[in-house]
């Protein structure tokens, strides 16, 4: 049989003859080619044969090969076997496929970090402002004997704030009937009434006086149509603290009727004078004074009124600056 007419039978014949019967001697299969040179009608190759007794192989050979050598003896067989195994064992296996190197991943650029924001310099809080203190006003007693028109322009100019800025705590009087008590009253001032024929001597009656004012915490003493002489006894208690107020220019016509005296005199002007208050009548320290002019036909009530209306003006001024210590009571 050529080599172009082998078929699928004599393939399958050649397998049985290598197997059939024999398994421990046979090796497990053909695998390359025996002899491509001189052979190529082979089949493509017996693989690992280790024993094969000479007769089958004999048989393969022949009934495989019909233009092939006349006889092929096992020896020579074997021989050819073992070379294929060499070849077999001596050929490099297949080396596995290198695997591309894993390229590192790149990696991320570092975001550049986010400086923080500046903070605002916190703005120091605003202190609250200091509320002003309280102020204590001071607190101020009138002694008046009359109608109290000068206590009334005192009581105006305090509690209107025109120029005056006290608390007129206190009215002391010494007449029961005196017009200046339903003022105060009005006004909402505390009102001690003091009658001298209840007391044996003048120092009694203001040791009486003087512990009122203590009471009321009394700062000054405004005599306002008083018409007593003040003792030592209050004097000493607020000396350069006792303020008067005179219808005349002092020192001329001191003490009652300064003002007919005035017109009885002929004279061309009068006037009013704020001083501090001493142990004689209307010679204590001048503080101000105010020029009044008399007119040809001038009376008593004409004169008088006029006097009067610079008196309200100039007196609650001039305690004020006292009490501001703009005006010195020494002086």
């Amino acid at each position: 049989m050529r080599q172009s007419e082998w078929n699928e039978d004599v393939l399958e014949s050649m397998h049985k003859s290598m197997y059939e019967g024999k398994p421990e001697g046979m090796h497990e299969g053909m695998h390359e080619t025996m002899n491509k040179g001189t052979n190529k009608g082979m089949c493509d190759g017996m693989l690992r044969t280790k024993e094969m007794p000479s007769d089958d192989l004999g048989k393969i050979h022949g009934s495989t090969c019909a233009d092939a050598q006349p006889s092929i003896n096992a020896n020579s067989l074997r021989s050819v076997v073992a070379r294929v195994e060499v070849s077999a064992k001596t050929e490099p296996k297949e080396q596995p496929k290198e695997q591309p190197k894993e390229q590192p991943k790149e990696q991320p650029k570092e975001q550049p970090k986010e400086q923080p924001k500046e903070q605002p310099k916190e703005q120091p809080k605003e202190q609250p402002k200091e509320q002003p203190k309280e102020q204590h006003l001071p607190r101020i007693a009138v002694f008046a004997s009359g109608s109290g028109s000068n206590f009334q322009a005192l009581v105006d100019a305090a509690a209107y704030g025109q120029c005056l800025k006290a608390d007129i705590a206190l009215l002391v009087c010494d007449k029961p009937q005196a017009r200046v008590i339903e003022r105060a009253k009005q006004a909402g001032v505390q009102t001690a009434i003091f009658e001298p024929k209840k007391y044996t001597s003048r120092e009694d009656y203001e040791q009486d006086v003087l512990r009122l004012l203590h009471k009321q915490r009394i700062d000054w003493v405004v005599l306002a149509g008083y018409m007593r002489l003040v003792t030592p006894v209050l004097l000493r208690a607020y000396e350069g603290r006792m303020v008067n107020i005179h219808p005349s220019l002092l020192p001329a016509f001191p003490g009652m009727h300064a003002v007919r005296q005035a017109l009885d005199y002929g004279v061309k002007v009068t006037g009013v004078t704020v001083h501090l208050v001493d142990e004689g009548m209307d010679t204590g320290p001048i503080l101000a004074q105010q020029v009044v002019a008399i007119l040809p036909n001038d009376t008593e009530d004409t004169l008088s009124a006029r006097i009067q209306q610079a008196e309200h003006e100039l007196y609650p001024q001039v305690v004020q600056r006292l009490l501001s210590k703009e005006l010195l009571a020494t002086s």
